[in-house]
């Protein structure tokens, strides 16, 4: 018995016909013969002998092109297989739907009544992949490709698939990297994807091969590509300078960067802003510029801080670029520019000639203007060609930009200065902001003799007439000295003396035309006065009140006739408490007889008696 144990036969190159002639007889009559050209070898490389028992089977299951395929079984263990299916893959063709055979090699095998002729041609493997169409992205993008792998063989089988990128860009298959088995012009569809990286520059070219080997000959394959490029992806970054300043006046430059952070070259529309138009400002780069990827440009903008721009007052100076490849894309930045303080400072004083007399005060009233951009603080020094004291508030602060403020400078001429000699004075006020800033004001001073007051009286005027019940204002503030001397002030009236000796104050005077004299004294021997003629008098129905009783000064006439009746009065309330007193005490004489008053009715009894 022969074993039956598997063995895979290998049909050699040469082409393998196998010739069945079966004759026209009744069923089992007719011999039929199996003819091999060629060699089946066993696993081991071993010819199959002469007579080795086979089984044909011709089954319609599986059709290509009208045509049928058909199995051979060797019935002790040799076949005739493909790896896929162990179905034989030969083409056959045949007139009947349905046959089958059995006998041995040469072997005479009767089947019915019908003639056949079979052909054992040789097998096809083929592998069709139809190209997916080229396409294109931006950076970051996944591109989907659709190939289509056939089976151009004349056998059925499936299909190893391998993927490529020439550019080493991710890519893989979606599908299994296998495909399911395909009859014969029968096809698959293979979807790959493919990533462009986010550094590909724009123009970059990257191309996949697919590949599908046959399983049951691998060395049978078939390939196509697809190309992807690089789209242009732009981008821009407009990069500012640090924040910059300058004095006012000044033209300052202001470096702006733009730069292409695109994948590839491209050209960019700028354009400069500000929000102040005061601030006028200048590009000295043309409205277009073109880069290539990570290139940049530099822009210089010059703006000018207006002149009169107080310290601390800014701009904002903006520019923004956008992608003429891509007007979507585009970028913008602003940086400040600001006024610089810058110090300024006038000292002026009076025009005219400035003097004093031995002992007095010329007084200079100096005006210091801050013509700086911002607030100031100033120091006052003055220096004198003689060894003159003087008076000054050393320092002015808190001055806004523009603002004038008036201070005194107080000359102190010595009682030893002679008429006619002078002094030069020199004034500077500096700037602590800065220093270096400062102006200078010079004066000379002349000593002259001294020069009499002016009294002015104010209130009450000549001519006015009042009532002894109305309080008067006594005013004298008009009054003044020629060399800023302090004065002193008395008052007196015709009538009731000495009224005062304040520059102002209120009084009521007694009924009568009284004439008020307003004497001043500089203290230097300078002296003035001015009168005038007031009418006082009693209103109908009144009392004369006899005295002022609303001297604010405290020392008026009136007072002293008010604190002399109130004396009066008081020393009589006195006297008349003692005379009451006495008037109801006993008397006696001198015998020491008491002696009672007349009303009294009461009798007069002698002391002496029991």
């Amino acid at each position: 018995m022969r074993s039956r144990e598997p063995i895979t036969i290998i049909l050699s190159v040469l082409l393998v016909i196998v010739s069945i002639n079966v004759i026209s007889n009744d069923v089992g009559a007719a011999p039929f013969t199996i003819t091999v050209s060629g060699n089946i070898f066993d696993a081991s490389g071993v010819p199959a002998p002469i007579g080795t028992q086979v089984n044909i089977t011709i089954y319609d299951g599986l059709t290509i092109d009208g045509t049928y395929q058909v199995m051979v079984l060797d019935t002790f263990g040799f076949y005739f297989y493909d790896s896929v299916s162990a179905d034989y893959g030969y083409n056959i063709s045949v007139n009947s739907s349905f046959a089958s055979f059995y006998g041995y090699a040469n072997d005479t095998v009767v089947y019915g009544d019908a003639s056949y002729v079979i052909h054992l041609g040789q097998v096809i493997y083929g592998a069709g992949i139809s190209a997916s169409t080229d396409d294109e992205g931006l950076p970051g993008d996944t591109i989907i490709y659709t190939f289509t792998v056939t089976n151009d063989g004349n056998v059925k089988d499936k299909y190893d698939l391998t993927i490529i990128s020439q550019s080493g860009w991710p890519t893989f298959i979606l599908d299994p990297v296998q495909t399911e088995v395909l009859m014969p012009g029968e096809s698959a569809i293979v979807d790959v994807n493919t990533t462009i990286p986010e550094n590909a520059l724009a123009g970059d070219t990257d191309t996949i091969t697919l590949q599908a080997v046959s399983v049951l000959d691998p060395g049978n394959t078939g390939t196509t590509t697809a190309t992807t490029m690089v789209l242009l992806s732009s981008g821009v970054e407009v990069i500012i300078p640090p924040a910059a300043s300058g004095y006012p006046g000044d033209v300052v430059t202001m470096m702006f960067q733009v730069k292409n952070i695109g994948n590839g070259q491209d050209s960019f529309h700028l354009t400069t802003s500000v929000d102040d138009t005061a601030w006028e400002f200048n590009m000295d780069t043309s409205g277009t510029t073109l880069l290539p990827m990570n290139g940049r440009a530099y822009v210089n903008i010059t703006i000018q801080v207006p002149a009169d721009s107080l310290y601390g007052e800014y701009a904002l100076i903006d520019l923004r670029a956008v992608s003429n490849a891509d007007p979507s894309v585009s970028d913008h930045e602003d940086q400040i520019i600001s006024a610089l303080q810058i110090a300024g400072v006038e000292l002026t004083g009076p025009t005219y000639q400035i003097s004093g007399h031995p002992g007095g005060i010329a007084s200079i009233s100096l005006t210091l203007t801050n013509t700086g951009n911002g607030p100031d603080a100033f120091t006052i020094v003055a220096s004198l060609s003689q060894d003159w004291d003087y008076q000054v508030a050393t320092t002015q602060s808190g001055i806004a930009s523009g603002q004038v403020k008036t201070f005194p400078l107080d000359i102190l001429i010595p009682l030893s200065a002679s008429i006619t000699d002078t002094a030069n004075i020199v004034v500077t006020a500096a700037s602590v902001f800065d220093t270096s800033v400062t102006d200078p004001a010079s004066f000379t001073v002349l000593v002259i003799a001294n020069r009499d007051p002016v009294a002015d009286i104010s209130s009450p005027e000549d001519d006015d007439n009042y009532t002894t019940n109305d309080t008067i204002t006594f005013n004298g503030s008009a009054s003044a000295d020629p060399d800023n001397d302090t004065l002193s002030f008395n008052w007196t009236s015709s009538i009731d003396g000495e009224l005062g000796s304040i520059v102002e104050f209120t009084a009521r005077l007694s009924a009568g035309t009284h004439m008020i004299t307003l004497s001043v004294d500089d203290g230097f021997g300078g002296l003035n006065e001015e009168t005038v003629t007031i009418t006082v008098t009693i209103p109908d129905g009144s009392t004369p009140p006899g005295n002022d009783t609303n001297d604010t000064n405290g020392s008026g006439p009136l007072n002293n006739i008010y604190f002399l009746l109130l004396a009066i009065t008081i020393v009589t309330i006195i006297v008349l408490f003692i005379a009451t007193r006495f008037r109801n005490k006993p008397v006696t004489d001198s015998e020491g007889i008491e002696i009672l008053d007349d009303e009294s009715n009461e009798d007069i009894v002698d002391d002496g008696e029991a």
